[in-house]
């Protein structure tokens, strides 16, 4: 179980998900923390670990609020599930 102040910031986040960028390394690679900002505001994608660049989960929560496409791993800037929902929001995007 997370501690109070973990949920506290969980809900901060999700008020206000642009505050993400300015958390230290070790909370901004909670997941927790990374799917509440993400599912209000992908671009946040750009400040998180790589490893969170790497999963299709959090990549495709990313790019499905927000303008995070470029910065999702190389290798899912070319699946097929990213790039559709990528085109959504911006219809040239693979070019």
């Amino acid at each position: 179980m997370k501690d109070k102040y973990f949920v506290k910031l969980t809900e901060v986040i999700e008020e206000k998900p642009w505050l993400y960028k300015f958390l230290s390394d070790e909370v901004k690679a909670d997941r927790d923390i990374a799917k509440a900002t993400f599912k209000k505001d992908g671009s946040m994608l750009e400040f998180a670990p790589d490893e969170f660049k790497s999963d299709k989960e959090m990549v495709l929560m990313a790019v499905d609020t927000g303008d995070a496409f470029l910065y999702a791993s190389d290798e899912l800037q070319h699946d097929i599930d990213v790039i559709l929902l990528a085109l959504e929001w911006d219809p040239v995007i693979i070019e």
